[in-house]
């Protein structure tokens, strides 16, 4: 049986924080912090304008497509912002963990 590459996919599922302001500056500061090396909480907390959710999703699960690829093509421990999206909002992604879907052939 053969497996494609896309295959791998289903089922994935990725525990992520997602946080967004209503401008990019507070956004990029929690990038720019967690990228020196402060945990994600730590520099949430230290950026008040920006507010976070912890999510678990599985592809298409984020209905903005931008930020839906951001959140499945970082590795695990990433940061990624800011991304403006469709209503005004800036939103960035930071992925905590990841469990790989399991392959399914086609027969």
């Amino acid at each position: 049986a053969w497996t494609s590459p896309l295959a791998a996919l289903r089922g994935e599922t990725r525990e992520i924080v997602q946080f967004s302001a209503p401008r990019p500056g507070p956004v990029r500061a929690v990038v720019d912090l967690v990228k020196q090396g402060v945990p994600i909480a730590d520099a949430l907390a230290r950026t008040p304008e920006a507010t976070s959710a912890e999510l678990t999703i599985k592809p298409g699960d984020i209905t903005d497509k931008q930020l839906n690829d951001a959140a499945f093509a970082l590795p695990q421990g990433e940061t990624f912002g800011p991304l403006p999206v469709e209503g005004g909002a800036v939103y960035g992604v930071h992925v905590k963990s990841i469990t790989p879907g399991e392959a399914q052939p086609f027969e």
